[in-house]
């Protein structure tokens, strides 16, 4: 291949029989372009082998268009002569026809106007062609034409949109047609694009092969088009045009060769693929010009506009060859009309538009044809090649019908004789000077059709970063959005969006002062809202100078505001915005959340936007004992003790049923008639009977009506109840009693089911009021577990996992425990982690070698006394103050799914008996250990207590009120929790079930009694606890 004259690369070959046609086998190699093909069969008599061979042209410069080359084989056989074989035998070389390099060349020449040779008057069509010959080999395929319009300060080509006339391939005469070639379609046969100023460039692309153009063709195109208005007499307008792009194959070959050229100066001394060509401009007459804007819209020059909209008129006068004297602008702009369709008296000129000497002194705002307004301007003169214009406003009419066509023209007069109608250059084109009653009115389409648009109003809650929400708590911030968009494509202008925040709700449902503005579109008014307006006071939204320019134009509106700290739960906030637009129906904002979007076609198909408020009453229940007897620190056997219970609801909304509940404690007995409310004695039910034991309704002082709890969560005492009664400790009862107490408030159409009281005197939230017989401390000690290093399951408590254990002992006592010791040893499936071990913070017994020091006990005292650690025998805790113990445990590699580990640390002293630490945090349930479960598996714990109602010993005859926990201490929620009672376990008959007095949670929902088993079925109510 490498000595044909031309760089060709090896493509492909096939090698078969003349005869069948069936292929030969064969070896073959490429050795840097020498093919060699050997090993084939031998030839029979009159039988031949054909190879086919396919090369390809390389993309280089040796491959240069007009190169000749050829293709020259080489062979050699063997034979037998006379019994001997013979080999090598040349043979006779083959060589094939001389082939030529090809490929399409263009040669554009552009031609203008032939009946005026060079020049072209100004309103008058001039014709141009663009003729594209092929002088290649082959055919130009997909051609770009492109051709630059003038366009200067001296006028130019670009103003219009240059209408094509014809376009079609012709043989090389340029007139013969050629077969399968006929006149080209737009769109089908190509496109055409045309960009105004300042590119003022048409532009063509050939698409099928009816547009291709074979050797010799000429693809030839005329098109025409006007000077542009400011064009001056004399200037010479030259426009280039050439091709910019063409391939020497259709767009199904891939490796087709692409051929791109600039245009530049159009070279017209040059064939090449560009030329230029030159159009003197030869001006004669005067225009008079009368074009309009809608000023509402911003659209120039206009065609459509709305009513009320504000139309701008320029009425222009420009002189050619002839100056103009003691000219007259005069226009009745109702003269076209049949009815009045501007506003009377609206008419006004701009100011600064009026030509220097000019007199319009004759103008009349409101007189003409149906008080439309005259425009009388005299004294204007026009020196030859110069114009003048001016302008003046006029509003339409707001009731103008859909339709109607708003027309006007001037009349340019002369000497008392009217010489000219105004012509709209954008209606029809430019007028031709040289024609009578070629000049066109100025018009405008009124457009009445409402625009159609989407007004949606959505709610997030900022406050729960809820986005959109459906509810929120009291005290919330919520941030309202605003969201206007055009469906259809009309403007709407000056228009406003109004919003009074509570005009839905009754009582109001914001806090006054609260709202704040957070988004507005650019350069909207403002200054009418108010985060204190409306009829509430709680804020207005009022935002005007808004603009919509079209279909898909938006504007966006956000403000927050704040819900009030209690509201009544499940009140529906709802919220709803107007948008005003002058004579259009006001609209309504919409919420797509609620019931779907709104149907901007169906008029009352918008939602409020609406927010479910979710409160609840929540009790501060405190509870504190006195000694009213002896010693107020000490609490002696006989002594009377004062019980006062403080109620206050910090919740978000108001109770309306607030009920106290409380028992007489063990060990002593009530002090009949001691029982006050707010400082006014509550009647005992019967003798010596505790009036709490059955439930009491509460209230405040300020409100007197049973049960009514006002929710405020302010320092303000006007909202608490108080309730107080007395006790007498038994007198048989030895030093180191303990005396517990807790009183439950409910208000079950609020939620609230026996919120137990808390000792504010102590750290434990919600714990008991306790109080020691005798001169002694208090112990109390909690033990809580929490993953530490969680190597598995996120928040699951697996194998090798880390558990930090804290025992916090406190002593709520009025004297001092002495030589307090805490031992405590390490649980089954569990290792004690290395010197872990601390006392409020610092280490204890450490290097401890891997040995807990809690195991063999560690002395204790209060973080008032530390540091230094205490000596053995020297822990002591200070009357209120507490200790923190912490160590660390490996839950061990091996330790099945399921598996409890349990722990329970002792608390010793010398002034009382041991005490066991206490796994729920809840004094009230007694010590409990610390369970912790392995793996994600459901775990309860239940605890049962019983006390006497109205006090006293449990003897036959007594009620008796039990409370049965029910706690989830794993993971995991637990399913299908239903709780029995076997009220004959562990002795039948002994217990008698009183008839409706179950509750769970506060409710009897989910309670049933089938003697002699209660059953609470917990999941059908509440779902997994």
């Amino acid at each position: 291949l490498n000595a044909s004259g031309a760089d060709l690369d090896y493509a492909s070959h096939v090698a078969y029989w003349e005869s069948s046609g069936l292929p030969v086998p064969h070896n073959f190699s490429d050795v840097g372009g020498l093919l060699t093909f050997d090993g084939f069969p031998i030839v029979p008599a009159g039988e031949q082998i054909i190879i086919e061979l396919t090369v390809v042209l390389a993309d280089s410069p040796a491959n240069s268009v007009g190169t000749q080359f050829i293709n020259t084989a080489e062979w050699e056989f063997g034979r037998l002569i006379d019994g001997v074989f013979y080999e090598p035998l040349p043979g006779e070389n083959g060589i094939s026809e001389p082939l030529t390099i090809a490929a399409p060349e263009l040669v554009m020449t552009k031609t203008g106007p032939a009946t005026l040779g060079l020049t072209l008057n100004l309103g008058q069509w001039g014709q141009f062609g663009l003729d594209l010959q092929n002088t290649g080999l082959s055919d130009a395929w997909n051609v770009t034409l492109v051709d630059r319009l003038p366009d200067g300060p001296t006028g130019g080509m670009c103003s219009l949109t240059p209408q094509i006339l014809t376009a079609q391939v012709f043989a090389a005469d340029g007139v013969s047609t050629v077969a399968g070639k006929g006149p080209l379609v737009a769109g089908a046969d190509y496109t055409l694009n045309y960009n105004g100023a300042p590119q003022c460039e048409l532009t063509l692309t050939m698409l099928t092969a009816a547009a291709a153009i074979g050797p010799g063709e000429r693809l030839i195109i005329t098109y025409q088009t006007q000077l542009d208005p400011n064009t001056q007499d004399g200037v010479d307008l030259t426009n280039i045009s050439g091709a910019t792009e063409w391939f020497n194959g259709d767009a199904s070959n891939p490796d087709r060769v692409r051929f791109a050229r600039p245009v530049t100066t159009g070279t017209p001394t040059q064939a090449d693929h560009q030329d230029a060509h030159t159009v003197t401009a030869a001006l004669f007459g005067y225009f008079f010009e009368k074009t309009v804007a809608n000023l509402t819209s911003g659209v120039s020059p206009a065609t459509t506009a709305a009513p009320g909209d504000t139309l701008r008129y320029t009425l222009r006068l420009q002189a050619t060859d002839v100056a103009l004297t003691n000219i007259e602008f005069y226009d009745d702009l109702g003269a076209l009309n049949p009815t009045a369709v501007f506003v009377p008296g609206s008419l006004a000129l701009v100011p600064g538009s009026l030509p220097p000497g000019a007199d319009a002194s004759n103008t009349n705002p409101s007189g003409g044809t149906n008080g439309a307004g005259i425009i009388d301007v005299r004294n204007l003169s026009v020196p030859v090649g110069s114009s003048i214009s001016l302008q003046f406003d006029i509003t339409l009419d707001g009731n103008v019908p859909d339709g109607t066509v708003a027309l006007n023209q001037a009349d340019l007069i002369s000497s008392s004789v009217m010489i000219a109608d105004s012509d709209d250059p954008n209606v029809n084109g430019q007028a031709d000077p040289s024609v009578a009653g070629d000049e066109d009115p100025t018009q405008i389409v009124v457009d009445a059709t409402p625009p159609v648009l989407r007004f949606e109003k959505t709610v997030a809650n900022v406050t729960a970063g809820v986005v959109p929400a459906a509810t929120a708590t009291p005290g919330d911030t919520l941030r309202y959005s605003l969201y206007v968009e055009a469906i259809t494509d009309v403007n709407v202008v000056d228009f406003r969006i109004v919003d009074e925040l509570d005009a839905l709700n009754s009582p109001a449902a914001f806090v006054p002062g609260s709202m704040t503005l957070v988004t507005v579109p650019a350069g909207a008014d403002t200054s009418n809202t108010s985060a204190t307006g409306g009829a509430d006071g709680t804020g207005l939204i009022d935002v005007r100078g808004l603009n919509l320019n079209g279909a898909g134009d938006s504007v966006l509106i956000e403000f927050e505001v704040t819900l009030p700290a209690v509201m009544p739960n499940g009140t529906l906030v709802l919220n709803q915005s107007q948008l005003l637009a002058g004579n259009l129906q006001p609209g309504l904002s919409d919420d797509p959340n609620v019931n779907g979007q709104s149907d901007p076609y169906v008029p009352g198909d918008e939602d409020p936007t609406q927010i479910q408020v979710q409160s609840a009453p929540y009790f501060d229940v405190d509870k504190v004992s006195a000694y009213v007897d002896g010693d107020p620190t000490v609490l002696l056997a006989g002594e009377t003790l004062r019980y006062t219970i403080t109620v206050k609801n910090i919740g978000t909304a108001d109770a309306v049923d607030a009920m106290l509940r409380d028992e007489v404690p063990a060990n002593t007995t009530y002090v009949a008639g001691s029982t006050t409310l707010n400082g006014a004695a509550v009647p005992d039910p019967s003798p010596g009977v505790l009036p709490l034991s059955n439930g009491i309704s509460i209230n405040a002082p300020e409100d007197t009506t049973p049960g009514a709890m006002r929710a405020d969560a302010s320092a303000t005492t006007s909202n608490v109840a108080t309730i107080v009664f007395f006790v007498i400790v038994d007198p048989s009862v030895i030093d180191g009693t303990i005396i517990s107490n807790q009183g439950f408030v409910s208000a079950v159409a609020g939620g609230v089911a026996d919120q137990p009281s808390d000792d504010p005197r102590t750290d434990v939230n919600d714990d008991p009021t306790r109080d020691v017989v005798g001169a002694l401390p208090l112990i109390y000690a909690e033990k809580s577990a929490a993953l530490q290093v969680d190597l598995g399951t996120p928040g699951v408590v697996d194998p090798g996992d880390t558990l930090r254990y804290t025992i916090t002992i406190y002593n709520n006592g009025a004297v001092p425990a002495t030589e307090v010791a805490l031992i405590d040893g390490v649980p089954a499936n569990t290792t004690y982690v290395t010197d872990t071990t601390t006392l409020n913070g610092m280490p204890v017994g450490q290097p401890d070698n891997g040995v807990s020091p809690l195991a063999a006990g560690i002395p204790v005292s209060s973080s008032d006394l530390t540091p230094p650690l205490p000596a053995t025998g020297a822990g002591t805790l200070s009357a209120g103050e507490s200790a923190v113990v912490q160590f660390d445990l490996l839950v061990d590699a091996a330790v099945a799914p399921g598996t409890l580990i349990t722990n329970q640390a002792v608390v010793a002293s010398y002034e009382v008996a041991d005490v066991l630490t206490d796994g729920d945090g809840n004094p009230a349930t007694g010590p409990e250990p610390t369970v912790v479960i392995v793996g994600d598996q459901q775990q309860l714990s239940i605890t049962k207590q019983v006390a006497v109602v109205g006090g006293g010993p449990a003897v036959a005859g007594a009620t008796l009120e039990y409370t049965v926990r029910v706690v989830n201490i794993s993971t995991v929620p637990a399913s299908y929790v239903v709780i029995t009672d076997d009220l004959d376990m562990p002795v039948p008959t002994q217990l008698q079930y009183v008839a409706q007095s179950a509750t769970m949670n506060g409710l009897q929902n989910g309670i049933m009694f089938a003697a002699p088993v209660l059953t609470a079925d917990y999941s059908s109510v509440y779902g997994a606890l």
